[in-house]
């Protein structure tokens, strides 16, 4: 979280004494659990789960909080966090909400073991991403250089304005048909049509190399802009970042 920020306020200061709040609670259902775990029955450790899952969904409740209020207030962000790097960090305290409380009421309901099963891999997602969740550079994110714009049928582009990098893209040719990948622009160059004058370019020469269509990828945030070229949805993509 420290980060993403470069200051403060009296609400922010507030909501992270929440989150110390929690962390100071959960020692104690941690007790309990193992406590159910050593010398209790099925009752002692069904009620044990459902403890921790509740104090660990308290201990969520306040980064939820204190993501959005950071998203809401883009003085607080760092220089070189944009408001999509905050947003993507909600989904974090969000997943622990929803699977604790999953976890409480499988625990509860079916059995103290699908809820020991549920605090472990919660316990392991947290550990996972302590360094919190990273949002995608797109599918060719790792072929931006090297052999791969060597290739025949690719180009990649350089967006640069007084010997500054501002953007990215790669287009690929195939059969008459240009793929568009990597449109990015650097945060502090967001706003300014970038990445429409980059994804025309792509376009353009792919048209003169003998295309006569186009598709790419692209997320909720970037889906207007495509649409408003001519770009129609097609299929919808799951993509998995590890």
């Amino acid at each position: 979280m420290l980060q993403l920020v470069r200051g403060t306020t009296a609400a922010f200061s507030s909501i992270n004494l929440g989150i110390l709040f929690g962390v100071v609670i959960i020692p104690f259902p941690t007790a309990v659990l193992a406590s159910a775990l050593a010398d209790g029955n099925t009752d002692d450790l069904r009620v044990a789960v459902v403890l921790y899952a509740f104090a660990a969904a308290l201990m969520s409740a306040p980064w939820w909080v204190l993501f959005a209020y950071v998203r809401r207030h883009p003085e607080l962000r760092a220089d070189s966090v944009d408001q999509e790097q905050v947003r993507v960090q909600e989904a974090r305290p969000i997943v622990g909400l929803v699977l604790y409380g999953l976890t409480g009421v499988l625990g509860w309901l079916v059995t103290p073991l699908l809820g020991l099963i549920g605090v472990v891999v919660m316990i392991i997602f947290h550990g996972a991403t302590s360094q919190g969740l990273r949002h995608g550079d797109g599918l060719f994110g790792s072929l931006m250089g090297g052999a791969v714009l060597d290739a025949e049928r690719i180009d990649g582009y350089l967006y640069e304005e007084a010997g500054e990098h501002l953007g990215t893209g790669l287009g690929m040719r195939t059969r008459g048909v240009v793929g568009v990948f990597n449109i990015a622009v650097v945060p502090g160059a967001r706003g300014r049509g970038l990445g429409r004058a980059i994804t025309e370019k792509v376009l353009r020469e792919g048209v003169a190399a003998g295309a006569d269509a186009a598709y790419l990828q692209t997320s909720a945030l970037g889906r207007p802009l495509y649409e408003s070229m001519g770009f129609r949805l097609l299929e919808n993509w799951t993509a998995f970042h590890a």
